[in-house]
């Protein structure tokens, strides 16, 4: 009895340890497991007054690193990071929570402001997001570096207010072009990811087309917004209540260059 038990437990070992290595072995499995691992987490969502407070102090670009399998699983099994809102581009598949500023643990899972804001601030915003390299990938903002742009709607909320963008330009920058990015006008919105060879970036531009409450939104996409976030109970709340205007956040906007 104990020989058949160790039997099995050899099988099963050597199954997993061979999946392990194929997988290692393959970039685009790799990829493919990630991608379930990040569509599938459901992220929290708190309100952007909670998460404001410390977006100053938990701004850290200089910490995001590369994806890796390894540490998409340990962090899917850890504490969400505090996100404030959802970002999608509905022609795409791209539906991801997005924070208002940016680390390695906001990054894992969804996109980060570069420089925090309210979304009601009325400012020229920056978000980025993880390119994961592979053109059957749809997580974060993957899509951006294997599609034509122009003209796409993007949709961005905090579960009370919902800004729809239409994009108007997408290019290419080195990554020592770090004004350039923060040049935008009001109420305008700039998505940054890396190339898939991680040596440039891609930055798309979008202009806001308009801005109305969350309980205004079509239904099939707040559906979709539901079924994937966890709203805590204060968003949870506002966002099934009826349709009232948006409570005006206080916070100037900086200059538009760094």
């Amino acid at each position: 009895m104990k020989r058949v038990g160790s039997r099995i437990l050899f099988a099963v070992v050597f199954c997993l340890s061979t999946g392990l290595l194929l997988v290692l072995a393959s970039p685009r499995l790799t990829v493919l497991i990630e991608t379930r691992i990040i569509e599938a987490y459901r992220p929290t969502i708190t309100g952007e007054a909670q998460t404001f407070a410390k977006a100053t102090t938990a701004n850290d670009w200089q910490a995001v690193k590369l994806l890796s399998l390894c540490g998409v699983l340990k962090k899917a099994v850890a504490p969400s990071p505090e996100y404030c809102g959802a970002l999608l581009i509905p022609s795409l598949g791209v539906n991801l929570p997005w924070a208002n500023y940016t680390n390695d643990d906001v990054y894992t899972f969804g996109a980060g402001m570069l420089e925090p804001h309210y979304l009601n601030d009325n400012c020229h915003l920056v978000i980025g997001a993880h390119n994961l390299g592979q053109r059957e990938c749809t997580a974060l903002f993957t899509p951006l570096a294997f599609h034509q742009l122009t003209g796409r709607k993007v949709i961005l909320t905090n579960f009370h207010v919902v800004k729809e963008y239409q994009i108007i330009g997408k290019q290419v920058i080195s990554p020592s072009d770090t004004r350039v990015p923060f040049q935008g006008g009001a109420n305008s919105l700039a998505l940054l990811t890396c190339t898939s060879d991680n040596q440039k970036r891609i930055l798309v531009r979008a202009k806001l087309v308009r801005s109305y409450p969350f309980k205004a939104l079509n239904p099939q996409i707040s559906r979709k917004f539901h079924h994937k976030y966890k709203l805590t109970d204060g968003l949870a709340g506002a966002a099934s209540s009826p349709a009232t205007s948006p409570v005006k956040l206080k916070k100037h906007c900086r200059s538009k260059t760094r």
